[in-house]
């Protein structure tokens, strides 16, 4: 079986950032002051649901890589 490479340490980097983005995402909105606009609000809520749906799959894919190795 031919040796693939190490690729979890940039993997952890990777949910690391899209853990902090989701969380950005989620802040944003009652730093500035979007709270008014349930439009907007919305929005943001929306883009970190989907990050954080994006960083659990890829979690889950690196998951099984790591076990069927």
């Amino acid at each position: 079986m031919p040796m693939l490479p190490n690729l979890m340490p940039e993997l952890d980097q990777l949910l690391s950032a899209l853990f902090l983005v989701a969380l950005l995402l989620y802040l944003i909105p009652a730093v500035f002051g979007l709270g008014s606009s349930t439009k907007g609000r919305q929005w943001f809520q929306r883009g970190a649901i989907l990050t954080l749906g994006t960083a659990i799959a890829i979690a889950v894919v690196a998951s099984v890589i790591w076990f069927t190795r």
